[in-house]
């Protein structure tokens, strides 16, 4: 009994898929930005052959284009429907489509609003104009090969793709194709194909029906009945006839490409396809209907252990006499499976320290260390199932083991029923391993299973490792530590363990006892136990004198990972919004002096906006290190809304120097309304005690009266409850957070006013900075003036979300200077050098200020 489910979304496909679209943005890049060298190479090839070899090879060149374009879709369309895979057939005829397709779309539009340098990459100069060299028929080739090649062996195919990489290389010696052309369209027709191939499925080439039955004899079994284990939903019953010899026979071949074409011919799409590939002379694949599948499940439920039905791989069990009393369990592991723990072990390897797992290329590797790493350690003693052999069909690796007794995983156990003994045993057999060199790497309570004897097994040691460094055993030990915990709590966990390995082991441990060191499984768990590691560290340190250290197992987090992505995002804001010969020509008539003296002025806003939220923290944080976060904002604040990114970063701060989470979020945004406040009142004031806007023209009679109308309307809305609600919905929440913030800063009027003092240096330091890189240009403005046009303006610019305010704030600055009198060219350089300082040149200072306060754990 087994799925009979052969067609599969195979994640190589997708994977594949991937790369291909990776390596067309690789080659587009190489080809738009190092156009000099892709076309060097192009050159060079052409100019191995003379020119003369050239023109003998253009007929030749171009019958044998014709000949592979025409000739090779219909050798692999022939020899599909030679072997009647009708949905294998179809599937090329539409990667083939749609490849074209694709080519012909992205040609029309690089014609049509391509950008010029990657025209120019993808063209080939002729004497009626450039000639995108983006090949349909090499596209289109690609994908059908591809597919044609997907979950099985072609001999057609592999010929053809012979074919194909001759007649490329001789275009491209022959100059009728470029490099980065040829390349594009191959990897768009595998992209394609590998597309297709993932959403619409391909056959498995997974052992399966007669092969399964044949491999398990080649294995030394003879089955008589063989049922799957592992959870699927679909399973049939066949009765299956094969006359594979039992065990590995000299001289024998499995017979799988022996087919009968001829026979069946009316047999529809589906079966005929499985009997092509699967039918081996003398065998015989029934489907049986009258065979209770819900039965034998229900039993097998009762004597197998419950880990092999959540297992990666297929589980069968196999009953070899009539009584069905000699049982042997069976793991099959097929290459399908095989992509995606190599992957997983791939990114461990690159992500942590000391956590590398020893990938296998192939399944039958794979296969290998799984048999090596079960017998090493039952040879050490730990209770773990037997392997018996090994045998290969098709695709798959199939493994026969002694059964295990009947037996529950520990993750279905109650707590309660956890005994000490079992815990100890536990500790004993992983000590046993340890001694021998062995490392189990993924200790779970899905690997634990405790038979219906209160013995306790540990199994699936496939990804373990021989020769272990210290480092890796002692983090099975924090695994298994951290595992018995989380069920029986730690001072239990503890006080047994300490009973097995010593206090000495134990406190080796400490360092590691953090989630890097855990299984994906486990780190699960601790979303419902928070405190446990930390608990566990506090028990272990509390009878030491001094505090371990933890270790530091990841090469980067995912914190490093996102603020390498804040920086690259960071890059892309600047050089996208950036005009550089906006800028040059800015620097070039500005006095030095002065926009050296706006770029200080600009650094003393940090120092002001560390001294506010300093005095309306209550806990000691710190001048310096809040003014190095500050520096750290700036360049946050190029990937999100103006104020949003900084305020983000205050509160990562302050949760970091342990101000409770509640108390942190009411500081920062006490801070944040604290700084709106003093902008508005300082603008107030300036406005009041000048008596009038400066240079700047008052508002027609038009534009006063559509101001007041606009108040009015607005005053009457708060008429109607609904408004009042809505209002109330928005902005009551920050107002009931803050307020208990407000009467604590009332009631300590000392950091109030250093709070206030701190955010007119923040200000003052902003309208500084930018006057002075106003008289950079030899024009000067009133500080009244000066301080109206920079509050409105750089207010109502903040008002747009965009990043960093980037676009709104410029356009809002150059027209406030322009209003303010100040000629048009020199206002918008004037605002183009002040966010050059205050802006764009911060950058690297927040960088650096990033990377230092992430290296000391600050933020």
């Amino acid at each position: 009994m087994d799925s009979p489910d052969l067609i599969i979304r195979r994640p190589q496909d997708a994977l594949n898929a991937i790369l291909s679209v990776a390596g067309i943005g690789l080659v587009l890049l190489l080809a738009v930005y190092a156009h000099g060298t892709t076309t060097g190479v192009t050159e060079d090839v052409a100019s191995a052959v003379a020119k003369t070899a050239r023109q003998i090879l253009l007929v030749p060149v171009n019958v044998l284009q014709g000949l592979v374009a025409t000739l090779v879709p219909i050798a692999i369309m022939i020899a599909t429907l030679i072997r009647r895979r009708w949905r294998t057939t179809i599937l090329i005829a539409g990667a083939g489509l749609l490849a074209a397709l694709l080519t012909q779309l992205a040609v029309y539009l690089l014609q049509s609003s391509g950008p010029s340098a990657l025209l120019t990459a993808l063209s080939q100069p002729t004497l009626l104009g450039p000639r995108i060299v983006l090949s349909t028929y090499i596209a289109t080739l690609a994908a059908i090969l591809t597919t044609a090649s997907a979950g099985t062996s072609s001999k057609t195919a592999r010929a053809s793709w012979y074919a194909l990489t001759f007649v490329l290389v001789l275009a491209v010696i022959q100059g009728d194709q470029t490099l980065p052309g040829v390349l594009t369209a191959l990897l768009l027709g595998r992209a394609v194909a590998y597309a297709v191939c993932y959403f619409a499925g391909v056959r498995s080439g997974r052992a399966w029906g007669s092969a399964l039955i044949a491999g398990l004899r080649r294995a030394g079994l003879d089955p008589h009945l063989v049922m799957r284990l592992d959870e699927v939903d679909n399973l049939a019953a066949w009765d299956v006839t094969s006359t594979a010899p039992v065990g590995h026979v000299e001289g024998y071949i499995l017979p799988t490409e022996s087919i009968d074409a001829s026979s069946d011919p009316e047999a529809d799409a589906e079966s005929s396809e499985h009997v092509t590939t699967l039918a081996i002379d003398g065998d015989a694949v029934v489907p049986d209907p009258l065979t209770d599948i819900d039965a034998l499940r229900e039993r097998v439920t009762s004597e197998v252990p419950t880990t092999y039905r959540g297992a990666a791989h297929r589980a069968f069990v196999i009953w070899t006499d009539a009584a069905l009393t000699e049982r042997v369990d069976v793991i099959v592991l097929d290459t399908e499976q095989q992509v995606l723990g190599v992957l997983s072990n791939m990114w461990d390897a690159i992500r942590n320290r000391g956590l590398e797992r020893r990938w296998a290329p192939s399944v039958k590797e794979t296969a290998e260390r799984a048999l090596l790493m079960n017998h090493e350690a039952r040879a050490a003693g730990v209770r773990t199932v037997t392997a018996r052999s090994a045998a290969q069909v098709e695709s798959s690796i199939i493994i026969p083991i002694d059964p295990a007794p009947p037996a529950r995983e520990l993750a279905d156990i109650p707590d309660g029923d956890i005994t000490d003994e079992m815990i100890a045993d536990l500790w004993r057999q992983l000590s046993a391993a340890h001694r021998v060199g062995l490392a189990h790497h993924a200790i779970t309570d899905r690997a634990t299973v405790i038979d219906d004897d209160g013995q306790p097994w540990l199994l699936q040691w496939e990804d373990g490792e021989i020769a272990a460094s210290d480092l890796v055993r002692r983090i099975d030990l924090a695994q298994l530590l951290t595992m018995t915990a989380v069920h029986v709590g730690p001072e239990r966990a503890l006080a047994v363990a300490r009973d097995v390995v010593g206090d000495t082991t134990l406190q080796s441990v400490t360092p590691l006892l953090q989630k890097a060191a855990l299984p994906a499984h486990t780190r699960g768990q601790l979303r419902q136990h928070r405190d446990l590691l930390a608990d566990l560290r506090e028990a272990l340190t509390s009878d030491s004198d001094t505090a371990a250290t933890p270790i530091r197992l990841e090469r980067f987090s995912v914190r490093t990972l996102l603020m390498v992505i804040i920086g690259v995002a960071a890059i892309i804001v600047v050089m996208g919004s950036l005009q550089i010969s906006d800028v040059i020509d800015a620097v070039r008539g500005a006095n030095p002096w002065w926009m050296v003296a706006s770029f200080t002025c600009g650094l003393l806003t940090y120092v002001g906006s560390a001294i506010g939220l300093v005095a309306f923290t209550p806990e000691k944080i710190g001048v310096w290190r809040t003014t190095l976060v500050q520096v750290a904002a700036s360049i946050v604040s190029l990937v999100a809304p103006a104020g949003i990114g900084p305020a983000a970063m205050d509160l990562r701060f302050l949760t970091k120097a342990r101000v409770p989470t509640a108390l942190a979020g009411a500081t920062v945004a006490l801070t944040q309304v604290s700084r709106f406040v003093i902008t508005v009142a300082l603008l107030f004031i300036v406005a009041l005690g000048s008596g009038s806007a400066g240079s700047i023209s008052l508002p027609q009679l038009p534009t006063v009266l559509t101001v007041v109308g606009i108040l009015a309307v607005a005053a009457l809305a708060f008429v109607f409850p609904q408004v009042r609600t809505w209002v109330w919905e928005k902005t009551g929440p920050t107002l009931k957070q803050i307020w208990p913030r407000v009467l604590w800063a009332v009631g300590n009027p000392r950091r109030l006013a250093i709070a206030i003092a701190g955010n007119i240096i923040m200000t003052i330091g902003y309208v500084a900075a930018f006057g002075f890189a106003l008289l950079a240009f030899g024009y000067t403005l009133s500080p009244i003036t000066l301080a109206i046009t920079f509050l409105i303006s750089n207010s109502a610019g903040s008002v747009v979300p965009s990043p960093g305010g980037v676009g709104p704030v410029e356009v809002a600055l150059t027209s406030g200077l322009a209003l303010a009198g100040i000629p048009y060219a020199t206002a918008l350089s004037t605002t183009v050098i002040y966010r050059l300082l205050t802006f764009w040149g911060r950058v690297p200072l927040g960088w650096a200020a990033l990377r230092y306060l992430e290296k000391h754990d600050a933020i």
